[in-house]
């Protein structure tokens, strides 16, 4: 691909910005790496016939100064987005971060982990929770959600699961109302669309270390030519809203209770969680966040729910 230079205009603009914003507020940075555990050494993953999937480490020309081609802030965010590896959000609970367009979470129980949004492709998701493993054991998957339709928050199931499994009954498969219809208008019937358009919004023809190529505002453009998949399972939530109750401590599997909640929408799953770390126990912490939600919300109804409800508002004061 022929590329010009950028204009003197262009060029001036990104000085009088590199000189005019406060860039030494490193205050981002630390943010990014807080929770840090491990990363991939090297970060490439490649699939079963040698092919590159996937190769954070052709970002590491971020670490130098922005060219004049590139705005300043842009530079920046993208230093930030090529951050990768496994991070521990709060107890229990993990992220594996630039290894695909997405993020992928998983969440720690008794008897297994529940895994959000397994990325794109087979190939990197399979590789996030080998990292994951790596430093946390050998935790089984027992659930894997969707939060919705784009392909990056399913494609890479087959990564962290099998068809057989879920068919078995060992892992449960949960997402919203009529997945799969929006799936297939989003991904087959505009995906031809969608690709043109992720050309010039990705670059993912063109050289990774291009004088015109950061990364997108969210992430390094998602996978290349890895096995994108989908894998089905009679777990869905009703446009009326359903309560999925994940069993991570015995051995219940899934059980689901009809909630009479107002409506959370039928493309997305909305996921809530609110723990009472041990130590701050019987201090009047769930009482402050249920006014503070009641407060915030004044037109939504609060509901609590337990199988055990003693132990439970016990438990959290």
């Amino acid at each position: 691909m022929n590329q010009k230079p950028p204009t003197a205009v262009i060029e001036a603009a990104n000085r009088d910005h590199l000189g005019s914003f406060p860039f030494d507020d490193t205050r981002d940075f630390e943010d990014a790496d807080r929770g840090f555990v491990g990363a991939l050494e090297p970060y490439v993953v490649k699939a079963a016939d040698g092919r590159v999937v996937w190769d954070n480490d052709a970002y590491e020309f971020l670490a130098g100064d922005p060219p004049a081609s590139v705005h300043p802030s842009l530079w920046r965010q993208s230093q930030l987005s090529a951050k990768q590896g496994l991070y521990e959000v709060v107890e229990g609970i993990y992220q594996v971060r630039g290894l695909d367009l997405s993020n992928v979470s998983f969440i720690e129980g008794e008897t297994g982990i529940i895994v959000i949004d397994p990325l794109v492709s087979t190939e990197t998701a399979a590789a996030a929770l080998a990292l994951y493993h790596a430093h946390r054991g050998d935790r089984p998957v027992i659930a894997v959600i969707y939060t919705h339709s784009h392909v990056d928050h399913f494609g890479g199931v087959l990564g962290v699961t099998t068809q057989g499994d879920v068919d078995a009954g060992k892992v449960a498969i949960i997402a919203p109302e009529h997945f799969t219809q929006h799936a297939v208008q989003e991904n087959v019937y505009a995906g031809t669309a969608l690709a043109r358009r992720a050309v010039p919004l990705t670059s993912t023809r063109g050289s990774r270390h291009s004088i015109h190529r950061s990364h997108t505002t969210t992430s390094s453009g998602g996978t290349r030519s890895g096995t994108t998949l989908v894998t089905h399972g009679s777990s869905r939530c009703s446009k009326t809203a359903w309560r999925w109750r994940v069993e991570l401590d015995d051995d219940g599997g899934i059980n689901p209770s009809y909630l009479n909640v107002p409506d959370i929408g039928t493309e997305r799953l909305e996921i809530q969680l609110i723990e009472v770390a041990s130590g701050a126990r019987g201090r009047g912490v769930g009482t402050r966040v249920v006014h503070g939600l009641a407060g915030r919300h004044p037109d939504r109804r609060l509901l609590a729910y337990s199988e055990e409800a003693d132990c439970f508002w016990s438990s959290i004061g």
